[in-house]
C-alpha cells in the first residue's frame, strides 16, 4: 500500500508535455524526407549512440522565412543501430553534403571518438549549449504555435507524445525537467528523483532533442 501510494504522488509530478493533437497538426502528411532546396541554410544535429538499445540519430532542418512568422521545418531524420561509427558518421556526412551542410551540432557527452570521426570527413561538430531538457523547452512554443513543420515518421511522433514534465517552473524560475516517459520500476523511479541520469537515452531510432538543435 505504501509502494502504491509512493507511486501515486510520483505520477502525480508528471504530466504530458506536448498535446498529441498539437503535433499531429504540425506533421505535413504523407512527406518523409524533403529534398534540399537551392539557396536554403540548412542545419544538422546529432545525438550519438550511447551503446545497447540506442540509436545514433540525426536531424536536418531549415527556417522557412516565407511565412510570418518564420517555421521551422524538419526536412531529414535518420536513425543508425551499428556499432560501427565509422560507417554511420561516413552515412551522415554523405547526407550532409546533399544539404550543403558542414558543421553538425551535438551533445557535449560524445567525447572526442565522435568529432574526430566527423572531422574525417571534412565536417565540424560543434558541442551544444543547452541541455536535453532545455532543448525539449524550446520546442514547445514551436509545436503549440503551429510553427514547427515536421516530418510524416511514426517513431517520431511517437517520441514527441512520449516526452513528460516532470515538474512545474519552480518559484525562483527553475524550469521544470522534461524527458522521455515510459514503463519504470520503484527502484528506477525513486533514483531518477534523487538523482537524474546524466544523458538519459532514448530507445527510439529518433531523439526529438535532436529537432530543436537549430530553433
Amino acid at each position: 500500500a505504501a509502494a502504491a501510494e509512493w507511486d501515486a504522488e510520483f505520477r502525480a509530478d508528471l504530466e504530458s508535455f506536448l498535446d498529441a493533437e498539437l503535433i499531429a497538426a504540425c506533421v505535413a502528411s504523407g512527406i518523409r524526407e524533403r529534398p534540399p532546396i537551392e539557396g536554403a541554410a540548412y542545419v544538422a544535429a546529432v545525438d550519438p549512440s550511447g551503446g545497447g538499445a540506442d540509436a545514433f540519430t540525426l536531424a536536418i532542418a531549415h527556417a522557412d522565412h516565407d511565412t510570418d512568422p518564420p517555421r521551422v521545418v524538419l526536412d531529414c531524420v535518420r536513425g543508425w543501430r551499428t556499432p560501427n561509427v565509422e560507417t554511420v558518421v561516413a552515412e551522415i556526412a554523405d547526407h550532409l553534403t546533399r544539404y550543403g551542410i558542414n558543421e553538425v551540432i551535438g551533445d557535449k557527452y560524445a567525447g572526442e571518438w565522435v568529432p574526430a570521426a566527423f572531422r574525417r570527413h571534412g565536417i565540424t561538430y560543434e558541442p551544444a549549449g543547452w541541455t536535453r531538457s532545455a532543448a525539449y523547452l524550446e520546442l514547445h512554443p514551436l509545436i503549440a504555435t503551429g510553427r514547427a513543420v515536421l516530418l510524416d515518421h511514426a517513431a517520431l511522433q511517437a517520441e514527441l507524445r512520449a516526452l513528460e514534465r516532470a515538474a512545474p517552473y519552480a518559484a525562483d524560475g527553475t524550469p521544470p525537467t522534461i524527458r522521455r516517459g515510459g514503463t519504470m520500476t520503484t527502484r528506477t523511479r525513486r533514483r531518477w528523483r534523487s538523482s537524474p541520469p546524466r544523458r538519459p537515452h532514448n530507445s527510439s531510432p529518433f531523439d526529438p532533442a535532436a529537432i530543436v538543435s537549430f530553433a
